[in-house]
């Protein structure tokens, strides 16, 4: 059990994106605590086409969970965090804020 919580420490990392409008980019960073590794990627932000939400359907009885995501031109999809969590409403808004602030129809 021991060296199964050792191993998946491995797989922790944490997950930022940024949007920088100085410099037109959206920058994604995955840095991985254990081994401190960052995996850095940048989008331009013209590639940016829409801001939606995504959701997780439960087939049990726990309710539905939510996530925005940042949808690029060639399809590619960028979640704002890697977990889905509750409130639909929350989400919504985030994603409504997120175009208004990039000027997005």
């Amino acid at each position: 059990m021991f060296i199964g919580g050792i191993y998946s420490l491995a797989y922790i990392s944490t997950w930022k994106v940024i949007f920088d409008l100085d410099r037109n980019i959206l920058i994604t960073e995955n840095y991985w605590i254990v081994s401190r590794n960052l995996e850095q990627k940048q989008y331009s932000l013209s590639e940016i086409v829409d801001v939606n939400v995504d959701i997780h359907k439960d087939t049990g009885a726990d309710p539905d969970t939510y996530r925005v995501v940042i949808i690029l031109a060639d399809g590619i999809s960028i979640p704002l965090e890697l977990s889905y969590s509750g409130n639909i409403q929350f989400h919504s808004e985030t994603a409504e804020k997120i175009r208004m602030f990039l000027s997005l129809p």
